[in-house]
């Protein structure tokens, strides 16, 4: 049995409706986690929904600690006798179906659904009677014995209202400071810790952790890569250029998982630095490149790759019309590659300093040369690095 856990916080009773019609075709019974909420408003909108269903409400004290609610409502859902607990907030839809849920996989312990909009995932289905537990009042993971399945589907969350996400960083802040300071120098809690600081505007303690965590053997490699990538981010803010797209290129070669940002990086750098072949060499690996969904944590992957595009559309003008196989130059530009293009093979690109070795597998490039009197084009005043992160 599938018992779909939602924590019901202030306000969730007028949303919370919408988030257990998307649990319907998956779960065989809710259970609401009251929290803050309006009780009355909130069961009746549940009863509402979920009619001639099994529906149970629990209690439960919010103390600001994500890791400790979570693990109530797992608790519930297996003393109601679930096999699998579901983990719901009121403002996430799920785009499930049961029959894309490895259920019956006996190692199988965490089944994560991926976000729709933002390229990571998330654990999404806990087996129940497995000893499974919640960890970190924020940003919290989950602790688990057994392996994890990728399911088919998605899940998206609502837009948050600027004021709420500044309270969220703030609460990041104050509760991952407390965990430093009683001896949990986790790279996890370091780095939410450090996108909260440098959200906050605190730069020289963000790139202070960045760095711890790249230089911690214990931290994984897609956070250290994280990492990099925002220590290369302010090494060119700081005009930096070439030291960020040596940090930038070195860190997509170690891990290429993270292309997508580091790659738009890596165009605007080459571009800035005046080597537009190489940006929009870059910019087509960006838009080319299969996403890695096995990432824990926010991405910038939909934002990566629209800034990418956009960098074609600029950078082609008159410059360089590159295509890359399956991609369509034309169909990113809205021009035509002019004249008899010449092949380039992913080698002779990564030969060329173009590209990493890892980054050049299994990637054909079509360049044609740029006129002699086409002009120069420049990304100083239309910058898609700024425009993404606006």
């Amino acid at each position: 049995m599938i018992v779909a856990t939602c924590l019901a916080g202030p306000g969730a009773e007028s949303i919370i409706g919408d988030a257990l019609r998307s649990a319907l075709v998956v779960a065989d019974a809710f259970l609401i986690i009251l929290s803050g909420c309006d009780e009355s408003a909130t069961k009746a909108e549940a009863h509402g929904v979920l009619c001639g269903l099994q529906v149970s409400f629990a209690s439960f004290a919010w103390t600001g600690d994500y890791a400790e609610a979570r693990n109530f409502a797992l608790d519930k859902a297996e003393a109601m006798g679930a096999d699998w607990a579901l983990t719901l907030d009121c403002d996430e839809r799920l785009e499930l179906r049961r029959e894309d849920l490895p259920l019956y996989l006996p190692d199988v312990h965490s089944i994560n659904v991926k976000d729709r909009d933002h390229g990571y995932q998330k654990e999404r289905l806990i087996r129940c009677g497995v000893g499974a537990r919640w960890q970190y009042p924020v940003h919290e993971r989950l602790i688990a014995s057994g392996r994890y399945a990728l399911a088919r589907g998605a899940f998206w969350e609502l837009p948050k209202s600027l004021e709420t996400k500044r309270a969220r960083r703030d609460r990041g802040i104050e509760k991952c400071l407390e965990l430093l300071a009683t001896g949990h120098g986790d790279p996890h809690i370091k780095r939410h810790l450090a996108e909260c600081l440098g959200d906050a505007g605190r730069l020289e303690e963000a790139i202070g952790l960045w760095q711890d965590v790249s230089a911690d053997p214990e931290a994984k490699l897609y956070e250290k890569t994280w990492c990099e990538f925002r220590l290369a981010e302010r090494q060119m803010q700081s005009g930096d250029l070439a030291g960020a797209r040596d940090r930038a290129a070195m860190a997509v070669g170690r891990d290429p998982g993270l292309v997508q940002e580091l790659g738009t990086l890596l165009a605007c750098l080459n571009s800035f630095l005046g080597d537009n072949q190489a940006a929009l060499l870059w910019a087509f690996t960006v838009i080319g490149a299969p996403v890695d969904e096995t990432r824990g944590g926010h991405r910038f992957l939909q934002p990566s790759i629209a800034s990418c595009r956009e960098m074609v559309k600029e950078l082609s003008q008159g410059a360089v019309d590159f295509g890359v196989r399956g991609c369509s130059p034309s169909a990113l530009t809205g021009g035509n590659v002019n004249g008899q293009a010449e092949t380039k093979t992913a080698e002779e690109a990564q030969g060329q300093g173009l590209l990493s070795a890892e980054a050049a597998q299994g990637i054909a490039f079509t360049s044609a040369p740029r006129a002699a009197s086409s002009p120069e084009p420049s990304l100083r005043t239309s910058d898609p690095w700024c425009r993404f992160h606006k």
